[in-house]
């Protein structure tokens, strides 16, 4: 269980578009009021355009449970991800709930990481439950209760990382991006360098490239050597207070048995200003 937990954990990339190390701003590039920041062709959902007119965030009371889940194909044990803000300096936030098929139990935790860096900036744990220690069932791995009972955890953590509510669209699962610039062009690319046998003992292992392409140049954003036999491009999703976008890529991993088989997303920021690509 702890290895799967630790997979989990690990598993996200740590490179972006940009070179910049600090957080940039792009205040009053957009009109949020027009909704420009979700409707320029992405698929968004449209009650949302107008709730972020404000230039400060204001602490918030009260945070909505995320609904909207990531889909994403795996193979029995995998978390599922609930997309639930982004600040104005880009951070995003995303509950990440895993049940733990065969072993039984869970582990419910909300993730803040940065879309600049790509740095896992703090992990939240709402609930965790093992079966072997406990046989509490009652009390664990409902995602409504468990919202409602670390209700204070989560506006602590929320407010401190000036998470927006609400301010997640809908994924595009386009490979192009358009912008007042210009259109960008997202290209994943992999490899398998060692593939899972049962015989020699050999586990999965795939590199990947990701890579962004506009006006005639091109800029890698994530290069890594995963525990999976495949990855696939899902998606992005736009933040609504800046130039920037999540790129959204989901791995998959057999292994030794239905309950070792594993999948999950990798979650990798890209900043959509080409003027700081080498």
């Amino acid at each position: 269980m702890k290895n799967i937990i630790l997979l989990t954990l690990i598993i996200f990339s740590f490179t972006n578009c940009s070179n910049k190390e600090h957080d940039a701003s792009y205040e009053g590039k957009y009109d949020y009021s027009k909704g420009e920041n979700y409707t320029n062709n992405s698929n968004v959902d449209p009650e949302q355009s107008n709730l972020h007119i404000h230039n400060k965030f204001k602490e918030h009371n009260t945070y909505s449970m995320p609904k909207n889940m990531i889909e994403y194909e795996f193979y029995w044990n995998g978390s599922n991800y609930y997309p639930i803000g982004w600040s104005r300096n880009g951070k995003i936030a995303f509950r990440q709930f895993t049940s733990f098929d065969g072993i039984g139990g869970c582990l419910d935790q909300i993730i803040i990481q940065s879309m600049i860096t790509d740095k896992i900036l703090k992990t939240i744990k709402l609930d965790e439950f093992n079966p072997d220690v406990s046989e509490d069932w009652d009390n664990h791995c409902d995602l409504d209760q468990t919202w409602d009972k670390e209700r204070r955890t989560v506006l602590k953590y929320l407010n401190r990382y000036e998470i927006e509510d609400n301010s997640f669209g809908l994924i595009n699962d386009s490979d192009k991006i358009r912008t007042n610039d210009g259109e960008f062009r997202i290209k994943l690319s992999q490899s398998l360098l060692e593939e899972f046998s049962e015989e020699t003992g050999a586990e999965n292992r795939t590199k990947y490239k990701l890579k962004v392409y506009f006006d005639g140049n091109s800029k890698t954003i994530s290069s890594e050597v995963i525990s999976a036999h495949n990855v696939d491009y899902l998606g992005y999703y736009k933040s609504p207070f800046e130039n920037r976008i999540l790129i959204v890529l989901q791995y998959q991993d057999v292994s030794y048995g239905e309950y070792s088989h594993n999948g999950g997303v990798i979650t990798i920021g890209c900043d959509l200003d080409s003027s700081s690509w080498d």
